[in-house]
């Protein structure tokens, strides 16, 4: 549940101060991981939307402070944590989808490239195999004659 109060004091040196709420009864600490990373100082006086909870040590204290006004005394609300988490998510979207776009682009270039060289590598490749590894084979049957029965010539019969 949210309350409203008033910054009563606050501490530089010690990063926290007290809350009075609006409708009176005990002071709250705050500590300055309560307030919303905008990059403003708490200033005494400041209006402030909070919440209560109570710390390791037992004792009550405000946490996810929102400010209900600016120093100009306008009505600015801090922007929540899930409103900051998801402005910075269209970012990281964008850097992977420019990411994404890359890898892409790579990739047919790269697979361009390998069609283009393909047929000389693989000339080079049948050389260096057949350089190393000699045809130890029985060479390939010999075509059958145009106009014989079988599709391939028949071994000739074994002597004994």
């Amino acid at each position: 549940m949210r309350f409203e109060g008033t910054l009563k004091t606050w501490d530089d040196d010690q990063a926290s101060g007290t809350i009075e709420p609006q409708g009176g009864g005990q002071a709250l600490f705050v500590r300055i991981s309560a307030f919303p990373g905008d990059a403003q100082a708490p200033q005494p006086g400041e209006a402030l939307s909070f919440e209560v909870e109570l710390s390791p040590s037992g004792r009550k204290q405000a946490v996810r402070v929102r400010r209900l006004s600016s120093q100009r005394g306008g009505f600015k609300p801090s922007r929540s944590r899930s409103e900051r988490l998801a402005a910075s998510g269209v970012r990281r979207r964008s850097w992977m989808v420019g990411t994404a776009a890359a890898v892409l682009l790579t990739t047919v270039g790269g697979l361009a490239l390998m069609r283009h060289y393909e047929p000389e590598a693989s000339a080079k490749f049948s050389a260096l195999s057949n350089e190393l590894n000699p045809d130890t084979s029985p060479p390939p049957l010999k075509a059958a004659k145009a106009g014989s029965k079988g599709s391939a010539a028949k071994p000739a019969p074994a002597k004994h």
